[in-house]
């Protein structure tokens, strides 16, 4: 969570656990994905928990009561990961379907669909500052979004294999990426 009182793993048991850091007590489990579950993050309040699951869902959570309040399914392949805006207002969701989805957490409103890569979004970023979003792809790139609009700003292609993993610094001027 921000405050870093809480964990949340995803799990191939179907199920997303939320856990207190301080003692390692399970607070509570949500269930509703009908397959394993791929991912999870805490929503900047720490009010919500995003989750996405080999069934293509992008399921929405209360994170006090564990209650699931939104389902998005626009995927056709497996969620791969998911991130929230800094505001908390959208999350982009990367799929095996070889798409970014971004969403608007209350209403469940499709913004648009990022396409650009030719394999699996394994690994998603918003930037802090809110103006970009990052995909990693096992086509061994990363494409650079205008969160705002999803119009395809750059392509990173110095990868030699898949790109598991991207993220922003704090700053949003820099992106680290990680290969196999």
């Amino acid at each position: 969570s921000p405050d870093g009182t809480r964990l949340a793993s995803a799990s191939w048991d179907r199920t997303v656990k939320v856990w207190d850091v301080a003692s390692g007590r399970e607070l509570r489990t949500l269930s509703g994905h009908g397959t394993p579950v791929n991912c999870v993050a805490f929503t900047p309040d720490g009010k919500k928990l995003v989750s996405g699951g080999i069934d293509g869902l992008v399921k929405v959570w209360d994170a006090a009561t564990g209650a699931e309040t939104f389902s998005y399914a626009g995927h056709l392949f497996p969620v791969m990961a998911v991130s929230l805006g800094p505001d908390g207002r959208r999350v982009a969701s990367g799929s095996g379907d070889r798409s970014v989805r971004v969403w608007e957490i209350v209403g469940g409103k499709d913004v648009f669909t990022l396409k650009g890569h030719d394999a699996l979004v394994h690994s998603v970023a918003y930037s802090p500052n809110g103006k970009y979003i990052a995909s990693a792809s096992w086509d061994k790139t990363v494409n650079l979004w205008d969160a705002d609009n999803g119009k395809e700003l750059r392509t990173l292609d110095k990868h030699t294999d898949r790109v598991q993993s991207v993220v922003f610094s704090p700053d949003s001027t820099l992106i680290a990426t990680a290969s196999v």
